[in-house]
């Protein structure tokens, strides 16, 4: 089965948006969310941000932080 990774990161309100977005493509591909809701907040010592959609009844389990994940990095000019 296919997945849909999302590594959250930032506040609250990119949280929302980063989530909305993953979920709307893995609903169009049909493919399982997976929310990678601890690699974005490890290394964040300036901000000390964490994760805030645990309130909210969101889909999709949250990445096991042991596993590697790779992501594809796509660079685009605007």
């Amino acid at each position: 089965m296919k997945k849909t990774v999302v590594l959250l990161k930032g506040g609250l309100g990119n949280q929302m948006f980063q989530y909305a977005f993953a979920r709307s493509i893995s609903l169009k591909n049909s493919s399982k969310l997976v929310i990678d809701n601890w690699s974005g907040f490890t290394f964040d010592y300036k901000y000390h941000r964490q994760y805030e959609l645990g309130t909210f009844s969101i889909v999709g389990p949250p990445r096991q932080p042991n596993r590697k994940v790779s992501f594809l990095v796509l660079r685009t000019k605007v």
